[in-house]
């Protein structure tokens, strides 16, 4: 059998999907309108309001809303796929929130097989792997907005907060690039993780 890897090369870089994550209020929607050809997925219809529709205009977007299927987790799968496969212009697509989407998944699964031993959030994982599956396929820069959350660790018996993390799939700080958590205020955002050079994790940036 002929082994197939190769010398290492400079290759064309893939286009960036990351994370956003923030307490609400700080920034997060508009952090992620800023980039060019937005193709908004608004599962909270936060985006619905005249400020958040003024911008997606003005960056030449478009909005995928709660009437479109953006709380339906085989509806998104579904727009992804489209946008995958189809011909288009647009260059960024934002999940907004995805922590909301897929915390409806596991309300949902929670009616049917409750949440003993995480059952809930373990079907709300299935579609999440789906969807990342064509996140991959993608030809668009992706950010995925997720909420933030208390991060808790253990030392012998005591619990305590140690900082903070994003609610929603745990495996997605090692599937992307990137990681930002937007710090209160909306003023700066730090570097949780990172693959891309410019952006060294444990930096914060205006």
């Amino acid at each position: 059998m002929n082994l197939k890897a190769k010398q290492p090369e400079l290759i064309v870089v893939s286009k960036p999907k990351f994370l956003i994550s923030g307490e609400s209020g700080v920034g997060k929607t508009f952090f992620a309108l800023e980039f060019p050809r937005p193709y908004l997925i608004d599962t909270e219809s936060g985006a619905t309001r005249p400020q958040y529709q003024e911008k997606l205009k003005k960056a030449n977007g478009v909005y995928f809303g709660k009437n479109e299927g953006a709380q339906d987790f085989n509806a998104i799968i579904e727009e992804v796929k489209e946008l995958a496969t189809t011909k288009h212009d647009y260059k960024t697509l934002i999940i907004d929130s995805f922590s909301y989407i897929y915390l409806l998944e596991a309300a949902e699964a929670e009616l049917n097989v409750g949440s003993d031993f995480g059952r809930d959030k373990k079907e709300a994982n299935k579609p999440t792997r789906q969807l990342i599956r064509w996140l991959d396929k993608l030809d668009m820069t992706v950010i995925i907005v997720c909420h933030s959350r208390a991060r808790w660790a253990r030392k012998g018996k005591d619990i305590y907060q140690d900082g903070t993390t994003f609610d929603g799939y745990d495996k997605l700080e090692y599937i992307l690039d990137l990681w930002i958590e937007i710090l209160q205020g909306g003023k700066t955002f730090i570097v949780r993780k990172s693959r891309i050079d410019s952006l060294p994790q444990g930096q914060s940036m205006p």
